[in-house]
């Protein structure tokens, strides 16, 4: 997982026309234990697995507010304002860190705030 690449699916979330299964698919391959049903648990029709590791359901981050608040990373908290053609979501993490994303739908805004919320983490981690 790079800051990078978080930072690209975040942009693809705000951007994406309605929910992205294969969106939520590329965030289940890179981010460590987004992923955390089995086969058979909820409604998920999708699966992600490595070759030779077994199947992962993939959350619907793109359509679903809660998978996408599953997202958010330890300590961060949301402000979620919502418009009439926009939802706009701001993360905090303490006074410290800031992060914001706007989207047609609350589910993708959230992904893509938390997305950048991972980012931001690599990023300070990395300026120690």
């Amino acid at each position: 997982m790079n800051k990078d690449d978080l930072l690209t699916l975040a942009a693809r979330a705000e951007a994406a026309a309605g929910a992205d299964r294969e969106l939520d698919a590329e965030i289940v391959a890179l981010v460590p234990g987004a992923a955390d049903g089995q086969p058979g648990d909820g409604d998920w029709d999708w699966f992600y697995a490595e070759r030779g590791e077994p199947p992962q359901c993939v959350p619907a981050f793109t359509a679903s507010r809660d998978a996408a608040a599953s997202l958010l990373p330890e300590h961060w908290v949301c402000r979620i304002e919502t418009g009439a053609c926009s939802t706009w979501v701001r993360a905090t993490k303490g006074q410290q860190y800031a992060v914001e994303a706007k989207a047609e739908t609350e589910a993708r805004a959230r992904t893509a705030v938390a997305l950048r919320a991972m980012a931001e983490e690599i990023n300070n981690a990395s300026n120690r």
